[in-house]
């Protein structure tokens, strides 16, 4: 019988204007994942970037033939690119590859449903955990998502008498490859939440990306960067993520939602973050800029790797939000010192000419997100809370405080200092 393959995961969100050239060099970029994530991050790249689309395709044909047996995605992925170039050797089928794997996924599939009925008949639990599992292996293989977990949820039961003892990190994998992000978190926290000194280090990384990454769909951005830093791992997962796939999300969710005194000690002493942003230098400098207020280069930066986010299947969806929370946020904290000051201050500080300023500024007070009002008399921005110069002082006296704390910061940015705390004296 012939077991047909479900939809592909992950392809849609298409933007209607393509996306400019990321920072990276795409054949460099991909060897950090394997597998069915290595072909959907090809495949997404290719939909969302004209400049790519060629090349991302071939990548994708090629990895598919090589690392799957999904006939049903390769038939697509060659579809898309006679669409993107027709010349492209890529562009034309390759029907003994499918002739020959459609035979081998048959008879394979035929030999796997009799070796299950075998197991069956055994009643022995292991025999029939194992069958499920070699008929979950194949339909990953294939492509067919939703049949491998039912027989992964199989597996597990006919292996474990604990319900909360099982093992999560295939199954969680399987419904982050389906897209099913909720229950890829659901069953992360689950087994997580279960320490019985069973889970191994590899799969608790795994479970701790995956169930980041369920978080970071719902939007919940402080949740998100939680589990990053719970990781305590500094090397990704190829089949899921890259470390510097999770130091971005993390620092983009933190500056969104830590208070400053959490956003210090990310920059000053968590040690999975060090770890996770050491390939990606410019994740750490963004944090920094957050907290010694150089805006004009954080959305600097921001806008420099912005296609490179927009680029990742999973960062593109929560993009504009963060972008929103983090801006917003740091105009707040920016003003917060103030009683009143020009608006082209603030605008040369934010980088931007005064009426782009004005028109954002405009948008966080209707929101309520931000209490000033605006002198355009006067060209000037007005705390609307009547705070006077001893409030102001008192502030700003606050702000020296974290001088010393901050400096630290830029310090160990520039990596002139190796470990902060050597300036504790």
């Amino acid at each position: 019988m012939n077991a047909d393959s479900d939809p592909q995961p992950i392809q849609e969100d298409t933007p209607s204007d393509s996306v400019g050239q990321p920072s990276y060099d795409l054949d460099e970029y991909v060897q950090n994942y394997t597998g069915p994530i290595k072909v959907a991050r090809l495949g997404f790249i290719a939909r969302n970037c004209a400049a790519l689309s060629e090349r991302a395709l071939e990548l994708a044909i090629e990895e598919l033939k090589k690392s799957t047996k999904n006939v049903h995605l390769y038939k697509g992925l060659v579809s898309e690119m006679q669409q993107v170039n027709p010349a492209n050797p890529h562009a034309v089928l390759d029907n003994e590859w499918i002739t020959t794997t459609n035979g081998h996924n048959n008879h394979q599939h035929e030999q796997l449903e009799k070796n299950l009925q075998k197991a069956s008949t055994t009643v022995v639990n292991s025999a029939i955990a194992d069958a499920h599992g070699a008929l979950a292996d194949y339909f990953i293989d294939s492509g067919n998502y939703s049949s491998a977990i039912r027989h992964c949820h199989q597996e597990n039961e006919s292996r474990v008498e604990n319900a909360d003892n099982f093992d999560a990190s295939k199954l969680s994998w399987l419904n982050l490859l389906s897209d099913n992000m909720s229950q890829a978190r659901a069953l992360s926290n689950k087994r997580l939440a279960f320490d019985d000194g069973q889970i191994d280090e590899e799969s608790t990384v795994k479970l701790r990306m995956i169930q980041a990454l369920g978080y970071f769909h719902g939007g919940d951005f402080e949740d998100t960067a939680a589990s990053i830093l719970r990781m305590e791992s500094t090397a990704g997962d190829p089949t899921v993520a890259s470390a510097s796939d999770m130091a971005i999300i993390c620092a983009l969710c933190a500056m969104a939602c830590f208070d400053r005194e959490s956003l210090k000690f990310l920059a000053h002493k968590d040690p999975t973050f060090a770890g996770l942003t050491e390939d990606v230098p410019y994740v750490r400098e963004m944090v920094v800029c957050f907290l010694t207020s150089n805006y004009s280069r954080l959305f600097d930066l921001l806008q420099t790797y912005e296609n490179d986010m927009k680029l990742d299947m999973y960062i593109s969806k929560q993009l504009g939000e963060l972008y929103r929370s983090i801006r917003s946020r740091a105009m707040t904290q920016y003003l917060s010192v103030f009683s009143e000051l020009p608006i082209s201050t603030m605008s040369a500080t934010f980088g931007q000419d005064d009426r782009a300023l004005l028109l954002e500024l405009k948008e966080l007070i209707e929101q309520n997100n931000l209490n000033v009002k605006i002198d355009c008399k006067n060209e000037k921005i007005v705390l609307n809370s009547g705070v006077g110069f001893g409030e102001v002082y008192e502030k700003t006296t606050a702000l020296a405080e974290t001088y010393r704390s901050d400096t630290r910061v830029l310090m160990w940015s520039a990596e002139v200092l190796k470990y902060p705390d050597d300036l504790a004296t």
